[in-house]
């Protein structure tokens, strides 16, 4: 996952939940997986990937 992160990075974005639900992450359990992993902080997770991809 964190490769896919990466990888995608390389272009400027705004990390949205909704991304998680196309290649290359759909590939890799997506936004159920996401949930999975973070539960109810998986919000504060993309403030944060989006607060540190900014700076």
């Amino acid at each position: 996952m964190i490769i896919c992160i990466k990888c995608w990075e390389a272009e400027p974005f705004y990390a949205l939940a909704e991304g998680w639900d196309y290649n290359p992450f759909d590939v890799h359990g997506g936004r159920g997986n996401m949930c999975q992993l973070f539960g109810k902080d998986m919000q504060t997770f993309f403030f944060e990937l989006n607060e540190a991809l900014a700076a």
